[in-house]
């Protein structure tokens, strides 16, 4: 790749040619053969060292085997990863595990991978390559390798490489993962939970880390209510409380309440596969049996610039219809979820979302919600699954 570097600079690379054979009966073949193991070996790391790289495509020779060969006396015979009879050799099993693990049916044109914030240390970690991946499901792939010699053309043997120690070290929360080895095994040689970080031996195989990421939360940047008829000019803004409430038809408006909660969504570098605001219930009010069901209608709102200490009644902003969503809540303490991922993925280009929070008409069962002043544990977030 560097010597093509030479000729056509950096236009796009696609490798026509490249393979193994394991003729290892034959006497002097142009190009030493390699036990099957080592076949496995050396094409795993091909390929994943190509795609790091950047080359576009590269055509594995070949498939199978071209005729019949018990001794394996000829070069042409044996570069497949299957027999002549199909028989499956280990490298057709080591690139079916590969591609198990990568393969994304979910995958599409609008998908856009993010980033994850890692590093890698050790005593020695000259020649560990590394290369990250990620799925539209929002799992990380980190494929690690020693890219040393494994085989001695000269003496037809495997050379025994010990792992690497590396610390592989996450500088964001960690959900869960698990350690994979392709070239022997679709499952899982290890797994893990929320650690900050993971001891490895990184062999002279490709070894994969699967990585999924701890959710994420955004936090209202601000967040109040506005209340109707005498109260049309009060501010709430350092309320502990959102008041949710809409009054019978005809009655006073003094008991018409609707909160309004801010959220800043600039640090979103690309669209993300789930978004659900989480609320936590205060308090209910309204003369029905308890556990009754209190719909809560989500508006979009028009006005992103209100601020928490100035909005009121008379000034707060208008909503836009129809409602982005709804829900309903029944007990006191209750956190409820509920999917914005459309809406925040539409609005985070424009780097803000507010919402508005109402009931239907005629409902006339208060809600309160804990604000951001209750304190964070209880505060509104839009929690992010990247």
């Amino acid at each position: 790749l560097k010597e093509s570097r030479l000729v056509n600079g950096y236009r796009p690379v696609k490798i026509t040619e490249f393979g193994y054979h394991t003729a290892l009966g034959a006497g002097s073949p142009p190009q030493p053969p390699v036990t099957e193991p080592i076949q496995a070996r050396y094409l795993l790391r091909s390929l994943t060292e190509y795609f790091r790289a950047g080359v576009q495509a590269a055509y594995l020779y070949e498939f199978i085997d071209l005729f019949s060969d018990p001794d394996n006396n000829a070069q042409e015979s044996n570069w497949g990863i299957l027999d002549n009879d199909g028989r499956e050799k280990p490298a057709y099993v080591a690139i079916k595990n590969l591609l198990a693990l990568f393969n994304d049916p979910g995958v599409g044109a609008t998908f856009t991978p993010a980033a994850l914030d890692y590093s890698l240390t050790g005593a020695d970690l000259a020649n560990i390559h590394h290369l990250l991946l990620q799925r539209s499901d929002g799992d990380f792939y980190l494929v690690l390798c020693q890219e040393v010699t494994s085989y001695d053309p000269a003496t037809r043997t495997e050379l025994a490489v010990t792992p690497r120690p590396v610390t592989l070290n996450f500088h964001q929360p960690v959900q869960s993962g698990a350690v994979f080895d392709p070239e022997n095994a679709s499952a899982p040689v290890s797994t893990f939970g929320a650690v900050s970080s993971l001891a490895l031996g990184v062999p002279d195989r490709v070894t994969v880390v699967r990585i999924t990421p701890a959710a994420s939360e955004i936090p209202a940047t601000a967040d109040t209510y506005a209340r109707g008829g005498t109260y049309s000019n009060t501010n709430y803004g350092v309320a502990p409380v959102l008041q949710v409430k809409r009054t019978l038809t005809g009655a006073s408006a003094d008991f018409y309440r609707v909160a309004y909660l801010r959220f800043d969504l600039s640090g979103l570098a690309a669209d993300v596969s789930g978004a659900w605001l989480r609320v936590k219930v205060a308090a209910l009010g309204g003369e029905v049996a308890p556990g009754t069901p209190r719909p809560i209608e989500i508006y979009q709102t028009q006005d992103t610039a209100w601020t928490e200490t100035g909005l009121t009644w008379n000034n707060r902003p208008a909503a836009i219809t129809p409602r982005v969503a709804d829900f309903t809540v029944s007990q006191i303490g209750e956190v409820k979820e509920i999917d914005l991922t459309a809406l925040v993925n539409a609005r985070r280009s424009a780097g803000t979302l507010t919402l508005a929070l109402s009931q239907p008409t005629n409902t006339n069962l208060y809600v309160e919600f804990h604000s951001r002043e209750s304190g964070a544990e209880s505060a509104p977030v839009i929690v992010i699954d990247p």
